[in-house]
């Protein structure tokens, strides 16, 4: 009996870990609107009720006047920038920052929970597959992977992925950071 427990403790705690739903509906909200900022303005040139309808979280995203440092995109993108609170739970969520200068979205998950698994759990997802192309894994430092993908329906946007893998959940760092960027050189 007691090596059947030992066993069944062992098996346990050798699983995968879980994708926390939550986590991973955010993180595909977050997206969406990513897309549709970037590729569809006219989903928020006369407001933002198109825009939050292609999210698709109803009256849970809520606009931002400011968000930390951690949650802005890189310095050479900061122009006319708009954030928006993609919450997953009360101790975690999405700060989507969109921008009405540039083609460009940047989105970062922060927070209480499993992110990593809810992450490879969206993109390894057929609607994901269908909407973006995976370009490459990046060179990235340790505890982080990083990867390009191609915006299937227009290809010069770019989506950069990168997820920390080494946080536990319960730390409320940041776990993911996505930015995409249309350019129209490419």
């Amino acid at each position: 009996m007691k090596r059947a427990v030992l066993l069944l403790a062992l098996l346990m705690s050798a699983a995968p870990a879980q994708a926390d739903p939550a986590h991973e509906t955010g993180f595909a909200a977050a997206l969406r609107g990513c897309e549709a900022w970037a590729l569809q303005p006219a989903s928020w040139n006369d407001g933002p009720g198109p825009f939050l309808a292609a999210i698709g979280l109803g009256n849970r995203v809520t606009s931002l006047a400011k968000v930390p440092p951690s949650a802005l995109p890189p310095p050479e993108l900061r122009r006319g920038l708009k954030h928006w609170k993609v919450p997953v739970s009360p101790k975690a969520g999405f700060v989507l920052t969109v921008s009405d200068a540039l083609p460009i979205c940047h989105v970062v998950g922060q927070g209480e929970g499993d992110f990593a698994s809810s992450i490879e759990a969206v993109i390894a997802s057929p609607e994901f597959a269908a909407r973006w192309e995976k370009l490459e894994d990046l060179p990235s430092p340790s505890g982080v992977s990083s990867t390009s993908f191609r915006s299937r329906e227009e290809p010069k946007f770019t989506l950069t992925l990168s997820r920390r893998l080494d946080v536990p959940p319960e730390t409320r760092a940041v776990k993911v950071i996505a930015t995409a960027i249309y350019d129209p050189g490419s």
